[in-house]
C-alpha cells in the first residue's frame, strides 16, 4: 500500500534549535518525539542557504548548480524537468500545499492539486510577486486591523515583540488549521496523499503569541563570536534589517526570545494537528504515513555578529532534518545519523517511499534517496558542496569529514573549521591545515557552479584567523 507522505518545513530554523539536537532552553517536545522514532540526520545542509534557491532544490531534487539560482530573485522563471508533487500526483497521489512555496510567481501549482498559499504574513498583495496571499485574505475577513503586520516589526527586522492580537489570527495557526481542514474534510480517502505543510515561522518578524514570548523572556542566549571576527564596539544606528553587526547582547537576546517562541509555537500546533488526526477526529485512512521534517535554511541569530541567512556558516547553512513513521511505517533501529544530507535528497526519498521511480535526470550533484539508510544500510556522501551569492559576494563551501572549507570567490579568501571539535566555528584553521585537497574538490565543482566567472579571479589565500574582507570590509 502506498503511504501518505507529509513534508513539514519551517523557514529559517537552525539545526540546533530542536531539543533533541541539544538546545538547552528551547522546548520542542512533539518534534523531539517524532525524531526519536525515526532517523535524525544531524549533518543536514542546505546547499544554497537562502529562500528561493533552497525551495527550488526541495521541489525539484536539483542542486542549485543544476537549477541555476543561487540568490533570491523574485519572478525568475522556474521550469524544472520534474517536481515532487507532480511525480506523486502522476502516480495517483492527491497533492496539497499549505503555506509557503516561494519558488516563482505565486499561484503556480507545480503539480499540486490544490494550494493554500501564503509566502509571508505581511500583506503585499499590491506587489507583482506577492499578489496572492490566502492568509491575508482570510485575516482581513476576521480582523479590522489595517494590515497583517500592525506591529512595526517587518519581515527582515532583527527586533522582536509579542503578537498581541488573538492567537487564532497568527500565521502559524492559520497554516495548521488549513492543514487540519485538508486532512479532515477535503482529502480524498480513496488514494494516498502528499502534503507539504510549510510554515513561515521562525522567519522574521519575530512575533510569537504572548505566552511563548513570556516563556523565553529571560533566555540566556549568548551567540558564539569567533576569534576571527573583528573586535568592534556596538553603537546604535544600524538599520533594522542589517545582517552584519556588531550587535548588542540585549538585542540578540530579544530577537532570540521571539525566535525561540515561534519554534515552540509551531511545535504545539503540530502536536494539536497530529493528535487530532491520530485520535480519529480528522479521519486517518489506515495507510502508513511518513513525516519528513526540515527547513529551507538556518539563521545566524547573532553568531559572529551576523543575522539572517545566506552565509556559509553553520547557523545559516545547517538545518534540522529527520524522517519518521507516524502511522504504520517502521524503522527497526531509530536513532541519529552523522551522514551528510542535502535538501536535494527530499524528492528521491519521497519517490522511493511511494514506490515511484526516481527521475533519471538527477545527476551526481543532485539528490539521492535516503530510504536505504532508514533500514540501517550504509550510505551518505563523501562530501557536500554548496554556494550562495551574499551581500555582493559569492561563496562556495564544502563539508567533508569533520571539516568545513569556505572560499570567498571574488577575493580568493579561505576559511576552514574542524566542526567535530569546534561546532560553532570559532577558530579558523586555514593557516594551519593543508588545503590542497579541499581546493581540488571545490575546483572540481567549478564547472557546475552557478557563478562560474567568480572562480579564478583571485588566487586562493588562507585567512589564517583574520576576518575575510568579503564578510567584514575594512
Amino acid at each position: 500500500m502506498q503511504p501518505n507522505i507529509i513534508l513539514i518545513t519551517t523557514d529559517q530554523q537552525r539545526a540546533d534549535c530542536l531539543g533533541i539536537n541539544g538546545h538547552p532552553e528551547l522546548r520542542t517536545p512533539f518534534l523531539d518525539s517524532l525524531a526519536a522514532r525515526g532517523i535524525n540526520f544531524r549533518r543536514a545542509y542546505t546547499t544554497c542557504p537562502v529562500c528561493m534557491p533552497a525551495r527550488r532544490t526541495l521541489l525539484s531534487g536539483l542542486h542549485p548548480s543544476t537549477h541555476g539560482l543561487n540568490k533570491n530573485k523574485e519572478g525568475t522563471p522556474f521550469e524544472p524537468p520534474a517536481t515532487l508533487p507532480r511525480l506523486l500526483r502522476d502516480a495517483g497521489y492527491q497533492t496539497q500545499l499549505v503555506g509557503k512555496l516561494h519558488v516563482s510567481v505565486p499561484g503556480r501549482r507545480y503539480g499540486f492539486d490544490h494550494i493554500f498559499q501564503s509566502e509571508t504574513p505581511n500583506d503585499r498583495r499590491n506587489t507583482e510577486h506577492q499578489r496572492r496571499n490566502d492568509y491575508a485574505d482570510w485575516f482581513h475577513e476576521r480582523s479590522d486591523a489595517p494590515h497583517t503586520l500592525p506591529f512595526g516589526v517587518m519581515s527582515n527586522d532583527r527586533n522582536a515583540r509579542p503578537w498581541t492580537l488573538p492567537e487564532h489570527l497568527h500565521h502559524t495557526n492559520w497554516v495548521t488549521n488549513e492543514a487540519a481542514r485538508f486532512l479532515g474534510t477535503t482529502r480524498d480517502p480513496s488514494c494516498p496523499f502528499f502534503m507539504h505543510l510549510s510554515y513561515w515561522a521562525p522567519h522574521q518578524p519575530a512575533l510569537p503569541p504572548q505566552p511563548y514570548w513570556d516563556r523565553y523572556a529571560q533566555n540566556r542566549w549568548t551567540p558564539e563570536i569567533g576569534a576571527w571576527v573583528p573586535k568592534r564596539d556596538w553603537q546604535p544606528g544600524l538599520p533594522l534589517p542589517s545582517e552584519r553587526g556588531p550587535f548588542s547582547l540585549r538585542e540578540m537576546r530579544e530577537n532570540a526570545c521571539g525566535y525561540f517562541g515561534l519554534i515552540n509555537h509551531i511545535d504545539d500546533q503540530l502536536n494539536y494537528l497530529f493528535d487530532a488526526w491520530s485520535c480519529g477526529r480528522l479521519k486517518p485512512d489506515g495507510r502508513p504515513t511518513w513525516i519528513i521534517f526540515t527547513s529551507d535554511h538556518g539563521e545566524q541569530l547573532g553568531e559572529h555578529h551576523l543575522f539572517r541567512k545566506s552565509a556559509p556558516y553553520e547557523g545559516s547553512a545547517r538545518v534540522p532534518f529527520f524522517i519518521a513513521p507516524l502511522h504504520g511505517g517502521r524503522i527497526d533501529q531509530p536513532g541519529a545519523s552523522e551522514n551528510l544530507v542535502g535538501l536535494e535528497d527530499v524528492l528521491p526519498t519521497c519517490c522511493d517511499l511511494a514506490g515511484v521511480p526516481v527521475p533519471g535526470h538527477l545527476g551526481p550533484n543532485d539528490g539521492r534517496s535516503l530510504v536505504p539508510q532508514l533500514s540501517g544500510k550504509a550510505g551518505g556522501r563523501e562530501h557536500l558542496h554548496g554556494e550562495c551569492y551574499w551581500k555582493g559576494n559569492h561563496h562556495r563551501f564544502l563539508v567533508r569529514g569533520p571539516h568545513k572549507y569556505i572560499r570567498w570567490t571574488a577575493t580568493g579568501e579561505e576559511q576552514c573549521f574542524d566542526l567535530a571539535r569546534d561546532p560553532h566555528e570559532s577558530t579558523d584553521l586555514s593557516g594551519e591545515l593543508d588545503l590542497a585537497e579541499f581546493r581540488k574538490l571545490v575546483d572540481d565543482h567549478r564547472d557546475q557552479a552557478v557563478t562560474k566567472n567568480c572562480d579564478g579571479s583571485a588566487a586562493p589565500t588562507p585567512c589564517a584567523g583574520r576576518a575575510p574582507r568579503a564578510v567584514w570590509p575594512g
